[in-house]
Protein backbone atom coordinates (compact mmCIF):
# COMPACT_ATOMS: atom_id res chain seq x y z
CA UNK A 1 0.00 0.00 0.00
CA UNK A 2 1.26 3.46 -0.91
CA UNK A 3 0.53 6.50 1.25
CA UNK A 4 1.20 9.98 -0.11
CA UNK A 5 0.91 13.16 1.95
CA UNK A 6 1.04 16.72 0.69
CA UNK A 7 0.59 19.89 2.74
CA UNK A 8 -1.24 22.95 1.42
CA UNK A 9 -0.75 26.19 3.32
CA UNK A 10 -3.81 28.47 3.42
CA UNK A 11 -1.59 31.54 3.49
CA UNK A 12 -3.40 32.95 0.46
CA UNK A 13 -6.95 32.43 -0.86
CA UNK A 14 -5.83 32.31 -4.49
CA UNK A 15 -3.78 29.82 -6.46
CA UNK A 16 -1.96 30.91 -9.60
CA UNK A 17 -1.00 29.18 -12.83
CA UNK A 18 2.38 28.16 -11.41
CA UNK A 19 0.64 26.30 -8.54
CA UNK A 20 -1.72 24.63 -10.99
CA UNK A 21 0.94 23.43 -13.41
CA UNK A 22 3.69 22.75 -10.88
CA UNK A 23 1.55 20.91 -8.31
CA UNK A 24 -2.13 20.29 -9.02
CA UNK A 25 -1.70 18.74 -12.48
CA UNK A 26 0.96 16.41 -11.07
CA UNK A 27 -1.26 15.45 -8.13
CA UNK A 28 -4.11 14.66 -10.53
CA UNK A 29 -1.78 12.32 -12.40
CA UNK A 30 -0.75 10.66 -9.10
CA UNK A 31 -4.38 10.17 -8.03
CA UNK A 32 -5.12 8.39 -11.32
CA UNK A 33 -2.47 5.78 -10.47
CA UNK A 34 -3.79 4.97 -6.97
CA UNK A 35 -4.79 1.40 -6.29
CA UNK A 36 -7.76 0.41 -4.12
CA UNK A 37 -5.89 0.53 -0.79
CA UNK A 38 -3.61 3.49 -1.57
CA UNK A 39 -4.19 6.79 0.19
CA UNK A 40 -3.43 10.35 -0.82
CA UNK A 41 -3.75 12.86 2.03
CA UNK A 42 -4.07 16.57 1.27
CA UNK A 43 -3.48 18.43 4.51
CA UNK A 44 -4.70 22.00 4.88
CA UNK A 45 -1.66 23.13 6.87
CA UNK A 46 -3.21 25.99 8.86
CA UNK A 47 -0.82 25.48 11.80
CA UNK A 48 2.16 25.99 9.50
CA UNK A 49 0.49 29.08 8.03
CA UNK A 50 0.44 30.68 11.49
CA UNK A 51 4.18 31.33 11.28
CA UNK A 52 3.39 34.15 8.86
CA UNK A 53 -0.39 34.70 8.90
CA UNK A 54 -1.81 36.24 12.08
CA UNK A 55 -5.24 37.20 10.73
CA UNK A 56 -7.89 34.84 12.11
CA UNK A 57 -10.56 35.66 9.51
CA UNK A 58 -8.09 35.30 6.64
CA UNK A 59 -7.00 31.86 7.84
CA UNK A 60 -10.59 30.61 8.03
CA UNK A 61 -11.64 32.07 4.68
CA UNK A 62 -8.45 30.99 2.91
CA UNK A 63 -8.98 27.41 4.06
CA UNK A 64 -12.50 27.32 2.58
CA UNK A 65 -11.37 28.89 -0.69
CA UNK A 66 -8.45 26.50 -1.04
CA UNK A 67 -10.54 23.37 -0.59
CA UNK A 68 -13.03 24.77 -3.13
CA UNK A 69 -10.23 25.45 -5.61
CA UNK A 70 -8.68 21.98 -5.30
CA UNK A 71 -12.03 20.27 -5.76
CA UNK A 72 -12.79 22.57 -8.72
CA UNK A 73 -9.48 21.51 -10.26
CA UNK A 74 -10.59 17.88 -10.17
CA UNK A 75 -9.13 16.58 -6.90
CA UNK A 76 -12.38 15.15 -5.59
CA UNK A 77 -12.42 13.71 -2.02
CA UNK A 78 -12.98 9.93 -1.99
CA UNK A 79 -11.92 6.78 -0.13
CA UNK A 80 -8.46 7.26 -1.65
CA UNK A 81 -8.24 11.07 -1.60
CA UNK A 82 -8.59 12.65 1.82
CA UNK A 83 -8.61 16.37 2.61
CA UNK A 84 -8.23 17.31 6.26
CA UNK A 85 -7.50 20.33 8.43
CA UNK A 86 -4.22 20.02 10.31
CA UNK A 87 -5.32 22.03 13.37
CA UNK A 88 -8.26 19.69 13.98
CA UNK A 89 -5.97 16.68 14.53
CA UNK A 90 -4.33 17.24 17.93
CA UNK A 91 -1.91 14.35 17.35
CA UNK A 92 0.18 16.64 15.11
CA UNK A 93 1.06 18.97 17.99
CA UNK A 94 1.51 16.15 20.50
CA UNK A 95 3.90 14.24 18.26
CA UNK A 96 5.71 17.47 17.39
CA UNK A 97 6.54 17.98 21.08
CA UNK A 98 7.67 14.39 21.57
CA UNK A 99 9.94 14.61 18.52
CA UNK A 100 11.32 17.98 19.64
CA UNK A 101 12.86 16.25 22.66
CA UNK A 102 15.10 14.15 20.41
CA UNK A 103 15.77 16.68 17.63
CA UNK A 104 19.12 18.50 18.00
CA UNK A 105 18.84 22.29 17.94
CA UNK A 106 21.82 22.49 15.60
CA UNK A 107 20.00 20.52 12.91
CA UNK A 108 17.07 22.93 13.00
CA UNK A 109 19.34 25.98 12.81
CA UNK A 110 21.06 24.50 9.74
CA UNK A 111 17.82 24.09 7.80
CA UNK A 112 18.08 26.13 4.60
CA UNK A 113 14.67 27.77 4.88
CA UNK A 114 15.30 28.88 8.48
CA UNK A 115 18.72 30.27 7.55
CA UNK A 116 17.10 32.13 4.66
CA UNK A 117 14.47 33.69 6.97
CA UNK A 118 17.09 34.51 9.56
CA UNK A 119 19.10 36.36 6.94
CA UNK A 120 16.13 38.49 5.89
CA UNK A 121 14.38 39.18 9.22
CA UNK A 122 15.39 40.82 12.49
CA UNK A 123 15.55 38.71 15.66
CA UNK A 124 12.25 40.26 16.84
CA UNK A 125 10.56 39.09 13.62
CA UNK A 126 11.75 35.49 13.87
CA UNK A 127 9.22 33.47 15.88
CA UNK A 128 10.16 30.09 17.31
CA UNK A 129 7.56 28.50 15.02
CA UNK A 130 9.91 29.14 12.09
CA UNK A 131 12.58 27.13 13.89
CA UNK A 132 10.20 24.31 14.89
CA UNK A 133 8.47 24.23 11.52
CA UNK A 134 10.46 21.16 10.34
CA UNK A 135 9.55 19.16 13.46
CA UNK A 136 5.84 19.75 12.90
CA UNK A 137 6.38 18.80 9.26
CA UNK A 138 8.01 15.53 10.39
CA UNK A 139 5.01 14.81 12.63
CA UNK A 140 2.65 15.54 9.72
CA UNK A 141 4.40 12.96 7.56
CA UNK A 142 5.06 10.08 9.91
CA UNK A 143 1.68 10.13 11.65
CA UNK A 144 0.19 8.71 8.45
CA UNK A 145 3.12 6.43 7.61
CA UNK A 146 3.56 8.27 4.33
CA UNK A 147 5.81 6.45 1.88
CA UNK A 148 6.08 9.41 -0.44
CA UNK A 149 5.94 13.18 -0.01
CA UNK A 150 5.70 15.43 -3.10
CA UNK A 151 8.18 18.27 -2.52
CA UNK A 152 10.21 20.74 -4.50
CA UNK A 153 13.97 20.28 -4.66
CA UNK A 154 14.30 23.07 -2.06
CA UNK A 155 12.38 20.97 0.51
CA UNK A 156 14.26 17.72 0.05
CA UNK A 157 16.27 18.64 3.17
CA UNK A 158 13.07 18.34 5.25
CA UNK A 159 12.57 14.75 4.10
CA UNK A 160 16.21 13.94 4.91
CA UNK A 161 15.69 15.33 8.42
CA UNK A 162 12.51 13.26 8.75
CA UNK A 163 14.43 10.10 7.92
CA UNK A 164 17.17 11.05 10.42
CA UNK A 165 14.67 11.60 13.23
CA UNK A 166 12.86 8.32 12.49
CA UNK A 167 16.23 6.54 12.78
CA UNK A 168 16.98 8.37 16.03
CA UNK A 169 13.57 7.53 17.50
CA UNK A 170 14.07 3.85 16.70
CA UNK A 171 17.60 3.88 18.15
CA UNK A 172 16.29 5.32 21.43
CA UNK A 173 12.87 3.67 21.80
CA UNK A 174 12.90 0.79 19.31
CA UNK A 175 14.26 -2.18 21.26
CA UNK A 176 13.07 -4.44 18.48
CA UNK A 177 9.43 -3.86 19.45
CA UNK A 178 8.69 -0.39 18.10
CA UNK A 179 10.75 -0.40 14.91
CA UNK A 180 7.67 -0.38 12.68
CA UNK A 181 5.76 2.54 14.24
CA UNK A 182 7.05 4.87 11.54
CA UNK A 183 7.95 4.52 7.89
CA UNK A 184 10.89 6.43 6.45
CA UNK A 185 9.45 8.54 3.61
CA UNK A 186 10.92 9.16 0.20
CA UNK A 187 10.74 12.56 -1.49
CA UNK A 188 8.57 12.56 -4.60
CA UNK A 189 10.42 15.06 -6.78
CA UNK A 190 9.16 15.41 -10.33
CA UNK A 191 12.20 16.45 -12.36
CA UNK A 192 10.02 16.91 -15.46
CA UNK A 193 7.63 19.35 -13.79
CA UNK A 194 7.36 22.69 -15.57
CA UNK A 195 8.65 25.58 -13.46
CA UNK A 196 6.41 28.49 -14.38
CA UNK A 197 8.02 31.91 -14.37
CA UNK A 198 6.79 35.49 -14.09
CA UNK A 199 5.28 37.14 -17.18
CA UNK A 200 7.39 40.19 -16.39
CA UNK A 201 10.72 38.40 -15.97
CA UNK A 202 11.30 34.93 -17.37
CA UNK A 203 14.16 34.31 -14.93
CA UNK A 204 12.00 34.70 -11.79
CA UNK A 205 9.48 32.16 -10.52
CA UNK A 206 5.78 33.07 -10.69
CA UNK A 207 4.78 33.99 -7.14
CA UNK A 208 1.63 35.32 -5.50
CA UNK A 209 3.71 37.58 -3.22
CA UNK A 210 6.36 38.81 -5.65
CA UNK A 211 5.93 40.96 -8.75
CA UNK A 212 2.92 42.81 -10.11
CA UNK A 213 -0.61 41.47 -10.58
CA UNK A 214 -0.13 41.40 -14.36
CA UNK A 215 2.87 39.08 -14.01
CA UNK A 216 0.77 36.07 -13.00
CA UNK A 217 -2.54 34.41 -13.86
CA UNK A 218 -4.79 33.33 -10.99
CA UNK A 219 -7.29 30.50 -11.23
CA UNK A 220 -10.15 32.91 -10.50
CA UNK A 221 -9.16 35.45 -13.18
CA UNK A 222 -11.85 36.33 -15.72
CA UNK A 223 -11.44 35.36 -19.37
CA UNK A 224 -10.84 39.01 -20.22
CA UNK A 225 -8.13 39.34 -17.60
CA UNK A 226 -6.40 36.15 -18.76
CA UNK A 227 -6.36 37.49 -22.33
CA UNK A 228 -4.99 40.84 -21.19
CA UNK A 229 -2.19 39.27 -19.14
CA UNK A 230 -1.07 37.02 -21.99
CA UNK A 231 -1.22 39.92 -24.44
CA UNK A 232 1.04 42.08 -22.24
CA UNK A 233 3.37 39.23 -21.19
CA UNK A 234 6.97 40.10 -22.00
CA UNK A 235 8.52 38.45 -25.06
CA UNK A 236 11.33 39.59 -27.40
CA UNK A 237 11.93 40.88 -30.93
CA UNK A 238 13.38 37.65 -32.37
CA UNK A 239 11.42 36.34 -35.36
CA UNK A 240 9.63 33.01 -34.86
CA UNK A 241 8.57 31.14 -31.73
CA UNK A 242 10.92 28.44 -30.47
CA UNK A 243 12.30 27.17 -27.15
CA UNK A 244 15.60 28.62 -25.93
CA UNK A 245 15.53 28.97 -22.14
CA UNK A 246 18.93 30.70 -21.89
CA UNK A 247 18.48 33.31 -24.61
CA UNK A 248 14.68 33.57 -24.74
CA UNK A 249 13.47 32.99 -21.14
CA UNK A 250 10.09 34.74 -21.53
CA UNK A 251 9.13 33.02 -24.78
CA UNK A 252 10.35 29.68 -23.41
CA UNK A 253 8.20 30.20 -20.32
CA UNK A 254 5.09 30.69 -22.46
CA UNK A 255 5.99 27.55 -24.43
CA UNK A 256 6.30 25.64 -21.13
CA UNK A 257 2.81 26.77 -20.15
CA UNK A 258 1.43 25.72 -23.55
CA UNK A 259 3.19 22.36 -23.21
CA UNK A 260 1.94 21.67 -19.68
CA UNK A 261 -1.70 22.30 -20.56
CA UNK A 262 -1.81 20.59 -23.97
CA UNK A 263 0.68 17.79 -23.14
CA UNK A 264 2.55 18.61 -26.35
CA UNK A 265 6.35 18.62 -26.11
CA UNK A 266 8.28 21.90 -26.34
CA UNK A 267 9.86 20.49 -29.50
CA UNK A 268 6.46 19.98 -31.15
CA UNK A 269 5.36 23.48 -30.21
CA UNK A 270 8.60 25.03 -31.43
CA UNK A 271 8.24 23.24 -34.75
CA UNK A 272 4.60 24.32 -35.10
CA UNK A 273 5.27 28.00 -34.41
CA UNK A 274 8.82 28.51 -35.68
CA UNK A 275 7.60 30.59 -38.64
CA UNK A 276 4.65 32.24 -36.90
CA UNK A 277 4.57 35.61 -35.15
CA UNK A 278 4.19 36.32 -31.44
CA UNK A 279 0.57 37.50 -31.76
CA UNK A 280 -0.52 34.25 -33.38
CA UNK A 281 1.16 32.20 -30.66
CA UNK A 282 -0.26 34.35 -27.85
CA UNK A 283 -3.77 34.18 -29.32
CA UNK A 284 -3.63 30.38 -29.37
CA UNK A 285 -2.18 30.23 -25.85
CA UNK A 286 -4.91 32.57 -24.59
CA UNK A 287 -7.62 30.29 -25.98
CA UNK A 288 -5.96 27.23 -24.42
CA UNK A 289 -5.72 28.88 -20.99
CA UNK A 290 -9.27 30.22 -21.03
CA UNK A 291 -10.60 26.76 -21.94
CA UNK A 292 -8.60 25.29 -19.03
CA UNK A 293 -9.20 27.90 -16.33
CA UNK A 294 -12.77 29.05 -17.04
CA UNK A 295 -14.43 25.78 -15.87
CA UNK A 296 -12.26 25.80 -12.72
CA UNK A 297 -13.26 29.39 -11.91
CA UNK A 298 -16.98 28.70 -12.40
CA UNK A 299 -16.87 25.46 -10.39
CA UNK A 300 -15.05 27.26 -7.58
CA UNK A 301 -17.77 29.94 -7.47
CA UNK A 302 -20.43 27.24 -7.31
CA UNK A 303 -18.68 25.42 -4.47
CA UNK A 304 -18.16 28.57 -2.41
CA UNK A 305 -21.93 29.14 -2.48
CA UNK A 306 -22.37 25.71 -0.86
CA UNK A 307 -20.36 26.16 2.33
CA UNK A 308 -22.14 23.28 4.08
CA UNK A 309 -20.83 20.87 1.41
CA UNK A 310 -17.26 22.13 1.83
CA UNK A 311 -17.46 21.82 5.62
CA UNK A 312 -18.87 18.30 5.28
CA UNK A 313 -15.94 17.28 3.06
CA UNK A 314 -13.47 18.64 5.63
CA UNK A 315 -15.25 17.03 8.58
CA UNK A 316 -15.33 13.64 6.86
CA UNK A 317 -11.65 13.98 6.00
CA UNK A 318 -10.81 15.01 9.56
CA UNK A 319 -12.45 11.86 10.94
CA UNK A 320 -10.52 9.59 8.57
CA UNK A 321 -7.21 11.35 9.25
CA UNK A 322 -7.76 11.47 13.02
CA UNK A 323 -8.34 7.72 13.21
CA UNK A 324 -5.01 6.98 11.54
CA UNK A 325 -3.09 9.71 13.39
CA UNK A 326 -4.39 8.70 16.82
CA UNK A 327 -3.50 5.07 16.20
CA UNK A 328 0.11 6.09 15.48
CA UNK A 329 0.24 8.49 18.44
CA UNK A 330 -0.93 5.82 20.92
CA UNK A 331 1.89 3.54 19.74
CA UNK A 332 4.38 6.39 20.14
CA UNK A 333 3.16 7.20 23.66
CA UNK A 334 3.50 3.56 24.68
CA UNK A 335 7.00 3.42 23.21
CA UNK A 336 8.25 6.52 25.08
CA UNK A 337 6.56 5.64 28.38
CA UNK A 338 3.61 8.04 28.38
CA UNK A 339 1.07 5.20 28.35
Amino acid sequence: MSVILSGIQPSSPRLHLGNYIGAILKWKDVVKTLNKNDKCYFMLADLHAMTSNKNQKDLIENTKKLIATYIACGLQPSDNVIFFKQSMISAHCELCWILSTITPLGQLERMTQFKDKKGKLSMDQINSGLLYYPILMIADIILYKANFVPVGADQKQHIELTRDIVDKFISIYGNGENDDIFIKPEPMIDETSKRIMSFGDGTKKMSKSVGEEKDKIFLDDTDELIAKKIKTAKTDSIVGIYYDKENRPEVSNLINIYSAITKKSVEEISEEYKTKNTKSFKDDLTEILINEISPIREKQKELLKNESYLMKMIEEGNKKAEEVANDTLIKVKKAVGLL
